[in-house]
């Protein structure tokens, strides 16, 4: 031990103070040693009091975190929800809508001769014996537009297609057409009246063919063999009836002078008879008699005769009115207007036709297009549109709508009224003679029904010939409703599975109630909305669009 060590009287080991030992009795030795006991006392409370507040804020940490299962349920049960509202509005709807079209002439008319029938010269198949034309050319009113089996298919003026063959004697609106189309050419029909195939269009209609180079078809087939063998049938039933009448006539002249000679004789004294004798007629009363008998006789003779007579040539002009010159209705297509373009050609000289032989197309190309429901009632006829063809180096053109049809599913014919009705197909298409032709008339092309309203845009100016059949980009900028209507957001209307349209109002004092609506326009993710009743909806109402979370 040092000296410092031994005059404090203690010794400190160095791995603990518990060690120290007194060295030294002294009375600083003492009071040294009373207060390391004191020492030691607090540090002993102090480590008591360190455990005491652990426990304590370990016990208040497991207060904490330990819950009962209510509380845990309390807790994780969804917050209570809300109702998303919004207000009825009435505005102009507005938006601009683009869509696809088809751009393709204002009228078509597909032409189908029957195969395997029987052509005006009796040939059994039909083959295409000539070509006036090619593709693109333009048709004029008389023109041939191709030879099938040596006959021509002629186009001529006129809005009714060719239904029936056109003979001699008959009457009706297509007979009056044909004249018309004639005169047109210059070839008058007179003195028939209008409507009635008589003479006069018989010579018309023969002008015609001779004009064209082809021999005028007739009622008796090949160089008309069966009309001229009735016809002198005809003929000679009049001459034998004459030569009746001739007969009959010439008895009667005897007749009626032997008559004359009785009369005479019966105005000459008669000789009394002899005595005895038993009384009777004179002799010249007998005569008499008998010559008026036979006057009768041969006056009825000759009248017969002569009735057979008449009967016999009404039949013969009868024959001869109905006989003679005709248009069959496989040789003829009546065009609503000229000029007209030959569109397609579906064959090559020599072959045999078989479906469509050609096509033509008339008017002005316009675009044909569909709206989705919704679209239909902010596009009304009179809209500008604006058109692309994407096809051709971006090309573009402006157009109006002219046209809106009801709805259809893509499947159903039909075409457009201007007033938006349905009036199903222009024109018309049926079996003529022979000759399949389809027509959709003048503004409204024959093109593949798209789902939706169908639509129709006529260009400003004529689009360039180039545009025909191409796919084009519709684009209506203007695209509105005709004035303010009741307008709320989309996702306030639902639709039932019965397919009517509702929204939910909410009152004031919190009660909801559940209208139906017809939903019209849309734009920007407003819906027109009319109520389906009086007074069940308002401007300004609150109608329900959702639930919130809080």
């Amino acid at each position: 031990m040092d000296s410092a060590n031994t005059e404090q009287g203690f010794v400190v080991d160095a791995r603990t103070e518990s060690s120290a030992v007194p060295v030294s009795h002294d009375s600083s030795a003492i009071a040294f040693t009373g207060l390391s006991k004191t020492v030691r006392r607090q540090r002993g409370f102090l480590v008591t009091a360190c455990i005491a507040a652990t426990a304590a804020v370990g016990g208040l940490a497991a207060s904490t975190l330990i819950k009962s299962p209510a509380q845990l349920a309390a807790e994780t049960k969804p917050p209570k929800p809300s109702v998303l509202t919004a207000t009825v509005v009435k505005m102009v709807l507005a938006s601009t809508i683009t869509t696809r079209g088809t751009v393709a002439a204002g009228g078509s008319i597909a032409i189908a001769p029957a195969g395997g029938g029987s052509s005006a010269d009796g040939a059994l198949s039909l083959v295409v014996s000539k070509l006036y034309g090619k593709v693109g050319d333009q048709i004029r009113a008389g023109q041939v537009l191709v030879e099938v089996s040596g006959r021509p298919i002629i186009a001529l003026s006129g809005a009714v297609p060719a239904y029936r063959d056109l003979k001699p004697g008959m009457d009706g609106p297509d007979i009056a057409q044909l004249q018309a189309a004639l005169k047109q050419l210059g070839h008058d029909c007179a003195p028939d009246g209008a409507g009635h195939f008589g003479p006069g269009t018989k010579g018309a209609l023969t002008a015609l063919y001779t004009h064209l180079g082809y021999p005028v078809p007739t009622t008796g087939g090949a160089n008309g063999s069966d009309d001229k063998a009735a016809l002198q049938g005809a003929a000679d039933a009049v001459t034998a009836q004459q030569r009746a009448v001739d007969t009959a006539h010439s008895m009667l002249q005897k007749a009626n002078q032997a008559l004359a000679a009785a009369k005479n004789g019966s105005s000459q004294p008669s000789t009394p008879p002899e005595i005895g004798a038993s009384p009777s007629l004179p002799a010249a009363q007998t005569a008499l008699q008998a010559a008026r008998d036979a006057q009768r006789a041969a006056q009825t003779t000759y009248n017969n005769a002569l009735e057979d007579l008449e009967k016999a040539g009404q039949k013969q002009r009868d024959l001869i009115a109905a006989t003679g010159p005709m248009l069959p209705a496989s040789e003829v297509v009546f065009v609503p207007s000229f000029p007209i373009r030959l569109a397609k050609l579906n064959a090559t000289l020599g072959s045999t036709v078989a479906g469509t032989l050609l096509t033509l197309e008339s008017g002005q190309l316009v675009v044909t297009s569909a709206l989705q429901p919704g679209q239909d009632t902010l596009v009304k006829p009179g809209t500008k549109v604006h058109l692309t063809a994407e096809a051709l180096g971006g090309q573009t053109a402006t157009g109006t709508v002219t046209l809106i049809g009801q709805y259809n599913d893509g499947s159903t014919p039909g075409g457009q009224s201007a007033d938006g009705q349905n009036s199903g197909t222009n024109g018309a298409s049926g079996t003529n003679g022979g000759q399949t032709t389809g027509t959709s008339g003048s503004g409204n092309p024959q093109t593949p029904r798209l789902p939706g309203y169908p639509m129709t845009v006529t260009p400003d100016s004529p689009l360039p010939a180039a545009w025909a059949g191409q796919d084009v980009r519709v684009t209506i900028v203007n695209a509105a409703t005709s004035g303010a209507v009741l307008a709320v957001p989309l996702s306030a209307v639902s639709t039932g599975a019965d397919g009517q349209s509702t929204l939910t109002v909410l009152a004031a004092d919190g009660t909801q109630r559940r209208i139906p609506v017809t939903a019209g326009a849309s734009a920007d993710g407003d819906v027109e909305v009319t109520p389906v009743g009086a007074d069940l909806l308002h401007q300004g109402d609150a109608v329900v669009i959702g639930q919130a979370q809080r």
